[in-house]
């Protein structure tokens, strides 16, 4: 046996790992995608990749969007997968994956790099202003919803508090609103 199947929304090896939708978003990715793998015994998301479908990301598309654009597709995938039993011998059929040492070659004759998609946590929704470029806070409203920031406020108005945003506009250098999320 080999252990079943996984529908993962990544165009494997690229963004192997637990948050691929959000650092698909989050690293500026233009396109992305689902793949079908069979699961392996000892390595997360290192099974044989069985099917793959590649779709391009919207600009202003969110985590919530692009997640529920990929599942009927990742369905229509594992669908394709099962009637053409391609899960009875996946050796019958060409990985279309990479182990380690194929993910790293494929870094160096990409131009869009092979990353992993470690799992986010809060201190990745922090914004620090002044050492973030504009297009990377836009992304990461549509990754989050909604990020933080810590203000000071001062000692007479207690201090340091953490202050929530779920919008943030790019400004051209007249000041005036060039685009808003």
């Amino acid at each position: 046996t080999y252990g079943g199947l996984n529908i993962h929304p990544s165009l494997l090896p690229d963004l192997k790992g637990a948050a691929p939708i959000e650092w698909a978003i989050l690293s500026g990715r233009q396109r992305t995608g689902v793949s079908v793998q069979t699961l392996h015994p000892t390595r997360f998301d290192g099974g044989r990749v069985l099917a793959q479908q590649a779709v391009e990301i919207g600009g202003e598309e969110t985590t919530v969007q692009l997640r529920a654009r990929l599942a009927p597709i990742g369905a229509e995938a594992l669908e394709t997968v099962i009637l053409e039993r391609r899960f009875l011998d996946p050796t019958a059929w060409p990985d279309r994956g990479l182990d380690d040492e194929g993910m790293r070659a494929m870094q160096r004759d990409s131009a869009v790099p092979v990353m992993r998609a470690r799992k986010l946590g809060k201190a990745d929704e922090r914004v620090v202003f002044g050492e973030m470029e504009c297009d990377h806070l836009l992304r990461m409203v549509r990754t989050f919803g909604e990020v933080w920031s810590e203000v000071d406020f001062g000692e007479r108005r207690g201090g340091c508090k953490r202050v929530l945003f779920s919008r943030f506009a790019k400004m051209d250098s007249s000041g005036w609103q060039a685009e808003q999320l």
